[in-house]
């Protein structure tokens, strides 16, 4: 509800474009607090219905939920309320910008693992929680309205729910609006007037992630599979990992200077001024610093070299935007070489090593803005470590183009 930090640009684009907007560009990063923290587990509570496959809406399974629930699947009581393609396609045009369509996330991208306690204190200190990004009172609110059913405030059922009380109590006008509009840019500017009320000043993003949403909505529609569980089981899903490792990246030092001889990456500065000069490197805008995304793609290219162009979007979303991107593919399953979107934070890696572990796998990854408790990354700020298989909650995080040979 309050404005956002960044802007995601619309999937539709697919491909970045250079010409596009460098201020509404990729960033993400992660606090230690967040990294270090053990986050309570999924909210994979079984269902009774269908719902529609993520593959469906760009590999994020959120969405996929969350259109199923406005249709009225999965036991959602929707009040005597019905949405329209376009007024979902509004909602989402907003929650794209707001929260790139998530439930387990808090504004900033921070501190998604607050439990009910914690959360009312940080939405009260004006700052949003879930899909909506409720804010202030409405924030505790939704905290409250979580604790009255034995639940959290990250569950997406609860979201849900909550969303289609508003709709159908406080914010009826909001919902009227959107019945009366004309299409689902029109939708998107009314929920955002009478629901979001964020300080934008412009909302063409907002109406562009609709029309993108709409596309992707319209295009589910037949698509629903058996429902089991609210999310795959990571025990179940990612069996087809590909074990190995590249090779490359230091374990023992914390700079980039390690990318001197490949991209004229040698001091602090080097690598950030676009192109000219000593800098040779793939990715070269200095949107925030030495952050997550801006090391990802650099590796990437170190890797596989060139011939190819990113797709774009904050860390935590650029794998759903490779499932719709032309020359992409999106897993569940790691190989050596991929590119990873976090689950549970806005954060973006590359796979170094993949191994066994117990049932399954775990990844080591080297990464971007590893210490800082914002999106602006530094210098000395590199890092490398392992993850296991259940962060990632069985969802298609890893991104990577076929034609890479690794």
């Amino acid at each position: 509800m309050k404005h956002a930090a960044t802007l995601v640009l619309p999937a539709l684009a697919g491909l970045f474009v250079v010409s596009m907007m460098l201020s509404t560009l990729l960033v993400g990063g992660v606090g230690t607090t967040t990294m270090g923290s053990d986050p309570p587990a999924a909210d994979c509570t079984p269902s009774t219905g269908t719902t529609v496959d993520a593959s469906a809406m760009r590999g994020n399974q959120d969405a996929a939920r969350l259109l199923s629930w406005l249709r009225g699947g999965d036991g959602i009581d929707l009040k005597g309320l019905e949405f329209s393609d376009e007024m979902i396609a509004g909602m989402f045009g907003n929650f794209q910008q707001e929260s790139g369509v998530t439930f387990r996330i808090t504004e900033g991208h921070a501190r998604d693992d607050a439990d009910n306690a914690g959360a009312r204190a940080y939405a009260l200190a004006r700052r949003g929680l879930g899909v909506a990004q409720w804010t202030g009172g409405r924030g505790a609110s939704l905290v409250d309205y979580a604790e009255s059913v034995g639940g959290n405030w990250y569950d997406g059922r609860v979201q849900a729910q909550k969303l289609v009380d508003d709709l159908a109590g406080p914010y009826r006008r909001a919902y009227d609006g959107m019945r009366s509009a004309a299409n689902e840019r029109d939708a998107a500017a009314v929920f955002h007037e009478i629901f979001e009320v964020s300080a934008d000043t412009d909302i063409t993003g907002r109406k562009d992630h609709a029309t993108a949403w709409l596309a992707d909505i319209r295009g589910a529609a037949g698509s629903v599979v058996p429902a089991a569980d609210g999310c795959a089981d990571a025990t179940d899903a990612g069996g087809d990992a590909r074990y190995g490792s590249v090779g490359g990246a230091p374990a023992d030092r914390h700079d980039f200077g390690w990318m001197c001889s490949w991209g004229g990456i040698c001091h602090d500065g080097d690598g950030l001024q676009g192109t000219g000069g000593s800098t040779r490197n793939f990715y070269t805008y200095n949107f925030a610093g030495y952050q997550c995304v801006w090391y990802a793609w650099n590796r990437l290219a170190m890797i596989h070299g060139g011939g190819w162009t990113w797709v774009s979007g904050n860390g935590d979303q650029i794998a759903g935007n490779a499932a719709s991107a032309p020359g992409w593919e999106v897993s569940a399953s790691p190989r050596p070489g991929d590119g990873v979107s976090f689950v549970r934070l806005n954060h973006v890696a590359v796979v170094e090593k993949v191994e066994k572990s117990g049932s399954g796998w775990r990844i080591f990854i080297s990464e971007g803005n590893w210490s800082s408790d914002g999106i602006e990354g530094h210098w000395n700020e590199y890092n490398t470590r392992w993850v296991d298989q259940s962060e990632f909650m069985g969802r298609r995080v890893f991104f990577r183009r076929p034609s890479w040979s690794r």
